[in-house]
């Protein structure tokens, strides 16, 4: 198994390793995986790799990788029929990469309840009718996933499986799941059809008929940079007794309560505020302050002032205190 996520020297790594000969190709299978955090990188991210990947399998030339991928559509369109198949619906396979492809949409669970929300759960129809046109274009199946929540994730292992190896696995993973929870789609490649997709994010609202023609990027933007919102993966406010806020307001209080002291300290701050500061957060001691022979310049005093207009100096305090624990 390989996981490359370098799109600009793929090229060179599929050429060498990963798919150096037609007999590899035919025993192997990509995964392309879409990230549903940022939806608007959805529809560039499958079309660059399947770019890489067609390039790659033309320079191999051997025509039979084709002929086995439509081969496979036309058995699964046959059995879903009951019925003898000699040619594939409309729309499906227009774009034959000679590749079997599984297309993923991780991160399914941060979807969120868009019942009551017409714009989100529009916005939502939409991404899926992109990614399963493009799947039905490419002979690909679309799977929304998340290892989070463990939605779907049985069901696309045994699927990938069931692809890698179709002899030694049951074919009853072909279950088709797109009318369902829209954060549990599963199309395996060769049910889906044109008119189920054309029936996605359309929508008789003045606002949501241009949608049906629309581009990708015109309906799904990526944010503009001041409206994404810093995430502070490393800190998580659950997890500690107090927050940076109640923390540093209990602490100025706290000080302003303190007797002048009488030695000058040699503790750093960060030491010093370890020291007042119990596991629990519900008292306070006095920190314990060494004699220093040498005169040092007298301490600022952290105002209330000082931790609103210059968080960034209150985050770097809180993170040397964090860095001491673990020392």
């Amino acid at each position: 198994m390989w996981a490359i996520d370098d799109i600009n020297n793929a090229g060179d790594l599929l050429a060498s390793a990963v798919l150096p000969d037609a007999e590899t190709a035919l025993n192997s299978l990509a995964i392309l995986v879409v990230d549903l955090e940022k939806p608007w990188d959805a529809m560039k991210c499958v079309k660059g790799w399947t770019e890489v990947l067609e390039d790659h399998i033309e320079s191999l030339g051997h025509p039979e990788l084709k002929t086995k991928c439509e081969e496979y559509l036309l058995q699964v369109a046959g059995r879903h029929q009951d019925m003898e198949v000699s040619c594939l619906s409309k729309g499906t396979l227009e774009r034959n990469i000679g590749l079997r492809i599984l297309v993923v949409a991780s991160k399914s669970d941060l979807v969120e309840n868009v019942s009551n929300d017409v714009e989100s759960e529009m916005r939502l129809e939409f991404i899926q009718r992109h990614l399963r046109s493009f799947c039905l274009s490419v002979g690909a199946s679309c799977t929304f996933l998340s290892s989070h929540s463990g939605i779907n994730c049985s069901l696309f292992q045994e699927y990938m499986m069931y692809r890698l190896y179709p002899d030694l696995f049951p074919t009853g993973t072909l279950t088709t799941l797109q009318n369902s929870d829209p954060k549990c789609v599963h199309i395996p490649a060769g049910v889906d059809r044109l008119d189920l997709i054309g029936a996605l994010a359309v929508s008789n609202t003045q606002r949501f008929e241009s949608w049906v023609s629309a581009e990708f990027a015109q309906v799904i933007k990526e944010p503009r940079p001041e409206e994404q919102v810093l995430k502070e993966s490393e800190i998580d406010p659950e997890d500690v007794s107090l927050s940076m806020y109640d923390f540093f307001t209990v602490l100025l209080d706290k000080q302003s309560k303190l007797p002048a002291p009488i030695k000058k300290a040699t503790m750093d701050a960060a030491e010093v505020a370890l020291n007042a500061f119990d596991a629990n957060a519900s008292s306070f001691q006095p920190g314990i302050v060494a004699e220093s022979t040498t005169p040092t310049p007298a301490a600022r005093v952290v105002s209330a002032a000082d931790v609103q207009d210059h968080p960034e100096v209150v985050l770097n305090f809180f993170q040397n205190l964090l860095n001491k624990e673990k020392s």
